[in-house]
């Protein structure tokens, strides 16, 4: 079958969330997603431990660990200077 692996666009969804999750313990990300309302939203954020504390003086609980969810992905709104979340079946894309 020459080794073509097609993937769903349930999986890919879920990679893109993962990913996100992934670069948002790590670095600022850029990334939008779809509101409650139905507009777009256009998000930059991270949930770098080092990078709150430094730039937002933002101190996590004493585990540093977030509830971990399937459905939300929590993240800290670096332009509204707060915490936010979003669906995660509502994300759209990770930006450049």
């Amino acid at each position: 079958m020459g080794g073509v692996i097609l993937l769903t666009n349930k999986t890919k969804k879920t990679m893109i969330q993962n990913k996100l999750r992934e670069r948002l313990k790590l670095d600022f990300v850029r990334f939008k997603y779809k509101k409650k309302d139905g507009n777009t939203r256009h998000a930059f954020g991270t949930n770098n431990p080092e990078y709150l504390y430094k730039f937002f003086n933002v101190v996590l609980d004493s585990d540093g660990k977030q509830k971990a969810s399937d459905d939300l992905i929590t993240y800290y709104d670096c332009d509204k200077k707060g915490w936010r979340c979003l669906k995660s079946d509502n994300l759209i894309d990770i930006l450049v």
